[in-house]
């Protein structure tokens, strides 16, 4: 019986975690990461400078019911929106590009909105491609 009782405490405590945490958790996320790569920061920036060349690395590019609709074709302006099953819908324009150093994205989701930063480093042969992503009122 005092085993019952100590699972029934458990699990009612896990159910208030599970129910009132979120209340009180921030409704912005932030992901970072640094990556290393074997080319020139000129080859790098141009393939996140031309939304359109996201085809060739994105992740996002696994939904394969994915519909883009690109304006612009490079570049300060550039803007992607797209509708996919997993992907969901969204825009993207870049708002920032600085050739071969930096480029800024602002994200608009459904009910979400974020900024994305893409800083290049040349090193030797190497680039150092440091992203980051800040997403706000995520739900």
């Amino acid at each position: 019986m005092k085993a019952i009782k100590v699972l029934v405490i458990i699990i009612l405590l896990l159910a208030g975690l599970i129910f009132i945490a979120p209340l009180f958790m921030s409704e912005t996320t932030s992901v970072q990461a640094t990556k290393t790569i074997e080319a020139s920061s000129v080859t790098v920036f141009r393939q996140v400078n031309s939304l359109k060349n996201w085809k060739n690395w994105s992740p996002f590019e696994a939904d394969t019911t994915m519909i883009n609709d690109f304006e612009g074709d490079q570049g300060l302006g550039t803007s992607r929106h797209w509708v996919g099953d997993k992907a969901g819908e969204g825009k993207m324009t870049i708002v920032e590009s600085e050739p071969y150093t930096k480029i800024t994205n602002k994200l608009e989701f459904s009910d979400s909105q974020g900024i994305g930063s893409w800083k290049f480093d040349q090193i030797g042969d190497s680039v150092v491609v440091d992203w980051s992503i800040t997403i706000k009122d995520l739900k």
